[in-house]
């Protein structure tokens, strides 16, 4: 789970947990998107540019040094950004993608807080879902 710009991974916190909550099976990751939480006070930081592909990358990294391949991608406005620029980078690594729009965020947590399967079916009914 990627969080918005001048955030940090602790603001997904509450919907991970609904997530596992919902899904006990589900593992899920919260990521600090460089130069954001604790990424931010790494002594070396990454050169510039510090933009929505570059972050796209920067995950991509790491899910490969964790040996992680998600079944879900979910961003929370620049995240959602990230998520959707991994998608066009990598498409034949990323085997199964989920990607809603920004402004679809309310929806999305008044559904996770009724039903939470309701919320995943949300996700894979996007139009823009592939996989």
């Amino acid at each position: 789970m990627l969080h918005g710009i001048l955030g940090n991974r602790k603001n997904m916190a509450s919907f991970a947990k609904m997530l596992v909550v919902g899904f006990p099976s589900w593992q899920v990751l919260l990521v600090d998107l460089r130069c954001h939480g604790e990424s931010a006070s790494l002594p070396t930081r990454p050169d510039g540019p510090h933009g929505v592909a570059q972050a796209g990358s920067d995950v991509l990294a790491l899910l490969q040094r964790l040996r992680l391949f998600p079944r879900v991608l979910i961003g929370h406005s620049f995240g959602g950004k990230v998520v959707m620029s991994m998608v066009q980078q990598f498409p034949k690594r990323l085997p199964r993608t989920c990607r809603y729009g920004c402004w679809t965020r309310c929806r999305v947590r008044c559904a996770l807080a009724a039903a939470p399967s309701a919320a995943i079916n949300f996700f894979a009914l996007d139009p823009h879902a592939s996989g």
